[in-house]
């Protein structure tokens, strides 16, 4: 007995004969990275659903926190080409380059208002499905050709018919940062973002917008079919200016 007790001592001690204390707790470190990615997975799950929810039940919403989403990045962007360009024109200005400079200058400036384009034609139903007098907003999906991305993309319309049955087409864009203006019950204009305002025919009431809202070219067929040409027009200018074909 004695004996046996001291081989089972003489094997423990030996280098490559201990337990390995790391190969016990390696089930339960195992289980705990199923536990935190089931944990992650459901989250995930969870946030997808409430996302959806909201898309369909508050659209309003969305539009608002997307447009404002966009409006700040943009925002960004040109922030920071405006950054470069102060650094282009002080080291042109130690060298002596005025018009290489100044070259520089209208360059990036250009870049900065690059925006994506768009300019296609869209049907929007029977003018009779628009009551006279009241502004109705629609939704079309139109290609759009972006600096680097090209694709279907949904755009927001406000439509009004009047009494001669000619129409009041408004891009639903507002022309400072492009955010979707909503219409308020006075049948006027607001902009979520920035809180510029607009009348019922477009124009600017309150700022920061810089001009009014930007009107769209309409047809109505001889079976009575209203089409929109939609297009994409520069933000940010005081005039309307489209923007060219990428």
């Amino acid at each position: 007995m004695h004996r046996t007790t001291h081989d089972n001592f003489r094997r423990s001690a030996q280098p490559g004969k201990q337990p390995d204390a790391n190969a016990a707790t390696l089930p339960a470190v195992k289980k705990n990275l199923r536990t935190e990615n089931a944990y992650i997975n459901t989250g995930r799950l969870i946030f997808g659903v409430a996302l959806r929810a909201r898309r369909k039940l508050f659209p309003a919403v969305e539009e608002k926190h997307v447009g404002a989403i966009r409006a700040r990045q943009r925002h960004e962007e040109a922030r920071a080409v405006e950054h470069r360009v102060a650094g282009h024109g002080h080291i042109g200005k130690r060298a002596g380059r005025g018009a290489e400079r100044h070259r520089d200058v209208v360059c990036v400036r250009a870049f900065v208002r690059r925006e994506s384009s768009a300019d296609e034609a869209a049907k929007l139903g029977p003018i009779s499905e628009f009551p006279v007098g009241e502004f109705q907003k629609r939704t079309v999906t139109v290609t759009e050709h972006g600096t680097w991305l090209t694709g279907p993309v949904e755009k927001t319309l406000w439509i009004r018919r009047n009494a001669d049955d000619t129409f009041l087409v408004f891009s639903g864009t507002c022309p400072h940062m492009n955010c979707i203006v909503n219409l308020t019950p006075a049948n006027t204009f607001e902009c979520p973002c920035h809180h510029s305002t607009f009348d019922s025919e477009g124009k600017v009431t309150a700022m920061p917008a810089p001009r009014a809202l930007d009107t769209l070219e309409y047809r109505v067929s001889g079976e009575g079919i209203l089409s929109v040409q939609y297009q994409n027009f520069r933000k940010g200018l005081t005039t309307k200016e489209l923007v060219p074909a990428s």
